[in-house]
C-alpha cells in the first residue's frame, strides 16, 4: 500500500496539485474555463485522490485510477469529447510529472538532502511543492497566453486551408 495523506497533507498538496492538472488538461484542449469550475474540479479530484491513495497497490495504479477519475469528472462538466479528454489528461499528467521530477532533482541538487528527511517534515514538504505547482501554473498561463492547446490550432489551420482551397475552385 502507498503512504497515507492526513487531511492537512491532502488540503496542502493534493487539491492544489489537481487544480494544476485539471487547469493543464483544460488549457490543452483549449478550453476557456472558470478559475471556479477550474478549483471545483480540483477540489473533487484533491479529495478522490486521498481516497485512491489508501486503496492503490502501487504508484501506478494509483495514476492510472486518478486519470480515470478525471476524465469521468471532466466528462460530467462536458469538457471536450472523449479523445480530447483522455489525451489532454495523460498529457497534463505527464507534464506536471515531469515537473515534479526536476523540481525534486534541482532542490536534492541545491540543497544537498535527504529526499527521507524531507518526507518526514510537512512544513519542507510544502516548501519542495510551491516551485513545482508555480512552473505548472505558468505553463497554464503561457498554453492560454499564446493559444498552444492541443486541438485548435491545427483545426483551426485546416478550416482555413479549406476555405483557401475551395475559393481557389
Amino acid at each position: 500500500m502507498m503512504g497515507k495523506m492526513t487531511v492537512l497533507q491532502t488540503l496542502l498538496f493534493s487539491i492544489p496539485e489537481a487544480v494544476a492538472i485539471t487547469w493543464l488538461a483544460c488549457s490543452l484542449m483549449g478550453l476557456k474555463v472558470s478559475w471556479k469550475k477550474v478549483f471545483l474540479i480540483g477540489l473533487l479530484m484533491g479529495a478522490a485522490a486521498h481516497i485512491i491513495r489508501h486503496f492503490a497497490a502501487s504508484y501506478v495504479v494509483n495514476v492510472f485510477f486518478y486519470n480515470a477519475g478525471l476524465v469521468v469528472i471532466l466528462t460530467f462538466f462536458q469538457m471536450g469529447d472523449w479523445f480530447k479528454r483522455i489525451i489532454a489528461v495523460i498529457l497534463s499528467t505527464i507534464i506536471y510529472l515531469i515537473i515534479e521530477f526536476f523540481n525534486i532533482k534541482l532542490l536534492q541538487s541545491i540543497y544537498h538532502s535527504n529526499p527521507a528527511v524531507v518526507l518526514e517534515n510537512t512544513t519542507l514538504q510544502f516548501l519542495w511543492f510551491i516551485p513545482q505547482l508555480v512552473v505548472a501554473f505558468i505553463i497554464v498561463f503561457v498554453i492560454i497566453r499564446y493559444q498552444l492547446s492541443l486541438f485548435n490550432k491545427p483545426q483551426q489551420l485546416a478550416d482555413q486551408e479549406w476555405n483557401h482551397d475551395q475559393e481557389l475552385l
